[in-house]
């Protein structure tokens, strides 16, 4: 399906902004791209690759889980990987509220199939290193931008985003649904 799209269920991270404009403007290596600032977010769910129009059939099959949820707060930081041999994913660890996405996660499984192929860890996407052989030198950069980032986020929706089969993560994702938390209380 080529012009299919890889939908997911996510919460937008926009007090990651300013880092990732510094990471771009800052660090530079063959393969490396930055998350696009405006794109900064966690995923929930990760659906298979389906049409542009199915964008708003799972916005509906998740309104109900939202609608039960109250807002809530999260708190990101800490420098984490995840290393594979084609590529390296740098990445902020959600340290406070991590337990709310796991139930969300759970429920929202449960109304679409998830198609992630390694066990989900609640994320703030920073950088691929498409280039592994090039990141050490990225590290240490990369270690001193995000020593002290602590990002605190006040959650009161998720987002049906996705990007096109024929793009990228980092630089095509669009956020297509607003799905407010709390609706049904």
């Amino acid at each position: 399906m080529s012009d299919g799209w890889y939908w997911g269920v996510t919460v937008r991270v926009p007090a990651a902004e300013p880092l990732l404009r510094r990471l771009a403007d800052h660090l530079d290596a063959p393969g490396l791209q930055v998350q696009a600032p405006a794109t900064a977010h966690v995923t929930l769910l990760y659906a298979p690759l389906r049409d542009l129009a199915d964008c708003g059939d799972l916005a509906e099959r998740v309104r109900e889980i939202a609608a039960a949820q109250s807002p809530f707060s999260l708190t990101i930081g800490g420098l984490f990987e995840f290393t594979t041999p084609s590529r390296v994913v740098a990445w902020l660890a959600v340290t406070e509220g991590a337990e709310v996405l796991q139930e969300l996660r759970a429920q929202l499984c449960r109304c679409d199939a998830d198609v992630l192929p390694h066990a989900w860890q609640p994320h703030c996407t920073l950088l691929y290193a498409e280039e592994p052989a090039a990141y050490p030198a990225l590290r240490p950069p990369l270690i001193e931008a995000c020593a002290d980032v602590h990002l605190h986020v006040t959650v009161d929706a998720l987002w049906i985003a996705g990007f096109p089969a024929a793009g990228d993560a980092a630089h095509d994702l669009e956020y297509r649904v607003r799905v407010p938390l709390g609706a049904g209380q």
